[in-house]
């Protein structure tokens, strides 16, 4: 920004958020058993996956915005996104696919777990590590 005479401007940084390790599948060994297919949104939450992102997640919100505080002339950080994303609706029944896979699975809604709450809008560790550098920051 110094460089192309924007010394003076604030930055936003948007729409942090990770799935942790990448992987856009449930957990290995079950998927492995049962092949790709939609999941319900208990299966979702209640898979070994689910907290081992998010546990992820909190550690990098940890380390990444401590360091965006100390940026000069940053403005705002806006997260990405505060709630898993259901579409249509948190259901704890309701079967759920991702987006990308096969397209068998159009007639079931989308999910995303880029949240620090779950869907049924319980905190996550995420969320949590966040306040604390809430706190710790003011």
């Amino acid at each position: 920004m110094i460089k192309h005479g924007l010394k003076d401007k604030p930055f936003w940084i948007t729409e942090i958020g990770w799935w942790g390790t990448g992987s856009k599948q449930m957990d290995g060994d079950t998927a492995k058993k049962s092949g790709t297919r939609a999941w319900t949104a208990a299966e979702i939450i209640n898979s070994k996956m689910h907290p081992r992102e998010d546990s992820l997640r909190a550690i990098w919100l940890k380390d990444l915005f401590p360091k965006l505080l100390k940026i000069e002339g940053y403005g705002n950080i806006f997260l990405w996104c505060a709630i898993d994303e259901y579409e249509g609706g948190f259901d704890a029944s309701c079967s759920y696919y991702q987006v990308g896979e096969d397209s068998k699975y159009d007639k079931h809604p989308l999910f995303d777990l880029w949240g620090i709450f779950s869907g049924d809008k319980q905190w996550k560790k995420s969320a949590y590590a966040l306040q604390q550098i809430i706190k710790e920051n003011k």
